[in-house]
């Protein structure tokens, strides 16, 4: 349990900076980085972690990628505060950005390219899926445990299942 306003005991570095090559096959094809940083939004300091990928020269000339995402997550409860997707493969572009309001539990979806909006209930540990694959990282698993989560990905919610098969 957490003191009241005190920030969760980091189980990954703030600072941490995480590179990746994408091959295809044998072929280079491009990179993604992984950063996980402070972030000030609306006044409150959250853990920013941001995924972007980018394709090379190679790939570019007939799939160009540049992807963005972001998730902005309380640093108390290490819940989702907003997620944004700004993804540009091939002729394929998406712009969303969600944002969670834990109080009313709802979360509210909108496609900028699409000119879409929708609300969303939500159950108290439903997070985006970068806030999920990282509090994972902090999750005590035991052989033979199988664990439901609520995960918010594109314009839904998903229930995924964790079973844990050995150690």
């Amino acid at each position: 349990r957490h003191a009241a306003g005190k920030p969760a005991r980091a189980f990954f570095r703030i600072g941490e900076e995480l590179g990746y090559r994408v091959y295809w096959g044998k072929i280079p094809v491009g990179t993604v980085t992984v950063k996980a940083e402070w972030a000030e939004w609306n006044g409150r300091k959250l853990i920013a972690i941001r995924y972007r990928a980018l394709s090379n020269k190679f790939l570019s000339a007939i799939y160009p990628v540049d992807s963005f995402i972001e998730s902005l997550i309380d640093p108390v409860t290490f819940k989702s505060v907003r997620f944004t997707k700004d993804m540009q493969e091939g002729r394929h572009r998406h712009h969303e950005i969600t944002t969670f309001d834990y109080e009313a539990l709802t979360a509210r979806w909108v496609s900028l390219t699409k000119k879409k909006e929708k609300t969303f209930p939500l159950e108290a540990d439903t997070r985006d899926l970068v806030a999920f694959m990282y509090a994972v990282r902090a999750s005590p698993f035991v052989t033979g445990e199988v664990r439901q989560c609520r995960v918010m990905a594109d314009d839904d919610i998903y229930d995924l299942w964790i079973r844990v098969r050995e150690r």
